[in-house]
């Protein structure tokens, strides 16, 4: 099976078999975002992000709604599970918060995340994480990490283990958008890569450093979401231009930039004029082949 969501209000749990929908449910709010567990317990339900304050949990198994999470004071745009703590969920929100949860805890949640580290551990929900709406959050494959983005033009890192800003500079990424902006981070990879959409571009970062790497265009309107994958190791992206992209390195022009660069080096280790006549002999070389030669 797999499941989508939309502005229509609805999140669809579709038959792959049959390609219909096999359940629909209903929300009260746009959904922006909706998240299914890759850890190893295959029984979570699925987070749900809305323009309510609410954060919903849906078990598919039941056909119901589960579990309602209460702290945020605004719409929620965004949600993810932590890739290898099975019952940890954070969750941001147009109320400037990131708000850590465990789902098995009747109480409110575990952790605000404060942007300028002033609140400790045992703090519920006091902290900002942002200076603006929080439309974008993503873990570290380890879990060790959270980054999240906002509409202050800022992505920031985070400890998962106590919640404390990195305070790693990524420099200001623009970010306008009031909807859920997708990005994803590098698996196994030294240095780990973030990918971050920012208007019609996508923008690579060093996570660990904060340093810009690359800028990826291709898209003619704003860029919505990009995901990673690890066994491929190619990046695919969905714009506003209703292109989907799929980005590889190239491998064949690296290797021939690298021929270019040596070719160029051999060539000033030699005299003048031993490169003059090695010009004039590339000039006049007969490079048209005849169907008479063999």
């Amino acid at each position: 099976m797999f499941v989508s969501s939309g502005m229509d209000k609805h999140l669809r749990v579709w038959d792959t078999n049959c390609m219909i929908p096999a359940e629909i449910y209903n929300f009260e709010g746009r959904i922006f975002q909706h998240h299914m567990s890759s850890a190893s317990a295959s029984n979570l339900p699925i987070v749900v992000a809305s323009s309510v304050n609410q954060v919903i949990l849906i078990d598919v198994r039941t056909g119901s709604s589960v579990h309602e999470l209460r702290g945020h004071t605004s719409s929620v745009l965004t949600c993810k599970w932590s890739p290898k703590e099975e019952f940890f969920l954070a969750t941001g929100s147009c109320d400037s918060k990131v708000l850590l949860w465990d789902v098995r805890s009747s109480k409110s949640c575990l952790k605000s995340l404060d942007q300028h580290n002033s609140t400790g551990w045992s703090s519920t929900n006091t902290g900002l994480a942002h200076d603006g709406y929080v439309n974008g959050l993503c873990f570290t494959s380890d879990g060790l990490y959270l980054l999240t983005f906002g509409t202050d033009k800022r992505l920031r890192l985070w400890t998962t283990f106590d919640g404390r800003n990195e305070m790693i500079n990524f420099g200001k990424i623009k970010n306008d958008s009031k909807k859920c902006i997708q990005f994803d981070v590098t698996i196994n990879a030294s240095p780990k890569i973030v990918y971050v959409p920012s208007e019609g571009s996508i923008f690579l970062y060093n996570v660990e450093s904060g340093e810009k790497i690359n800028t990826l265009l291709g898209h003619y309107n704003s860029v919505n979401c990009c995901v990673y994958h690890p066994f491929y190791h190619e990046l695919y992206s969905g714009g506003n231009d209703r292109n989907v992209l799929i980005w590889t390195a190239d491998h064949c022009q690296s290797a021939a930039y690298d021929e270019c660069v040596r070719s160029h080096s051999i060539q000033s280790k030699q005299p003048p004029m031993r490169r003059t006549l090695n010009a004039r002999r590339n000039i006049t070389a007969d490079t048209w082949s005849s169907d008479e030669e063999g």
